[in-house]
């Protein structure tokens, strides 16, 4: 039926064949009671833990070191070993050194990278960054700021926008849609489109030509802040993701009306 496509939210047939669907108690039951389901299992968040390392590496078994253990035969005295192979969250527990004094004078050590020396520091992003640029700031030398902001037709300078993403401002003559199809007829790698005053919270799911993002007045006023006052501005884009078990009630749709009536407080 369309409800249940309209449910699923991923097909697995590569190593597994099953899918991910939004489904209620009774609704799973249903699908757990058909002869071709081996099984269904509700999906839940998995994060990396940090308490039991040792126990994980099998140093130790109910509080006791196995007789094949490298402890046992004390090649591991005076030797701290940490091994970070998927990242840390400097903010975790886990981390934390209150309670603890200052090192031991004795303690002697090194940090390791792999087979090489450790490198420097670098604030960097793991994804290819574009310049982020106002797309009134990609205007035509015949064409207005006002209108350029807008992405209407006409009115984006190619040298300008080409390899950059563009925040359009929602309005104007052009469609969202239409608005990626100029940035993206000038070159543009991405946009942006922000939400004018009138528009608010109201974020649409658009069939864009070229990614983009839709955000809502509040958000759009942070981005067009962070470019203005920004020497170099960046912005990069990444794969879709689904996010669930976001609630963005209460929102009213623009078309909506804002109620009560003026002539009867019952009547919205």
């Amino acid at each position: 039926s369309e409800k249940a496509k309209e449910a699923i939210l991923y097909s697995y047939n590569k190593n597994i064949n099953g899918f991910a669907a939004i489904l209620d108690e009774d609704e799973a039951a249903e699908v757990a009671k058909h002869p071709n389901v081996i099984s269904i299992f509700l999906s839940k968040n998995y994060e990396l833990m940090t308490t039991r390392s040792w126990g994980f590496l099998g140093l130790e078994r109910d509080g006791r070191f196995p007789m094949d253990s490298l402890w046992k035969k004390t090649l591991g005295d005076d030797i701290i070993i940490g091994n970070l192979d998927s990242g840390v969250c400097p903010e975790s527990k886990s981390f934390s050194d209150e309670g603890f004094g200052p090192i031991p004078k004795k303690w002697r050590g090194i940090c390791q990278v792999a087979k090489e020396n450790p490198d420097k520091f670098y604030c960097a992003t793991a994804h290819k960054s574009y310049p982020l640029i106002n797309a009134a700031d990609a205007n035509l030398d015949n064409a207005s700021h006002a209108d350029a902001l807008l992405c209407n037709n006409g009115t984006l300078d190619p040298h300008k926008a080409n390899g950059k993403i563009l925040v359009c401002l929602r309005g104007g003559s052009s469609s969202r849609v239409e608005k990626g199809v100029h940035a993206s007829t000038v070159g543009a790698v991405g946009m942006i489109l922000a939400n004018n005053k009138d528009s608010k919270g109201e974020v649409m799911a658009d069939p864009h030509v070229l990614p983009a993002s839709h955000v809502n007045f509040t958000e759009g006023r942070y981005i067009f802040d962070y470019v203005t006052n920004t020497k170099s501005p960046m912005a990069y884009i990444t794969k879709v993701e689904t996010q669930l078990g976001v609630n963005r009630a209460p929102i009213m749709a623009s078309l909506s009306s804002r109620g009560p009536n003026a002539l009867d407080s019952e009547i919205l």
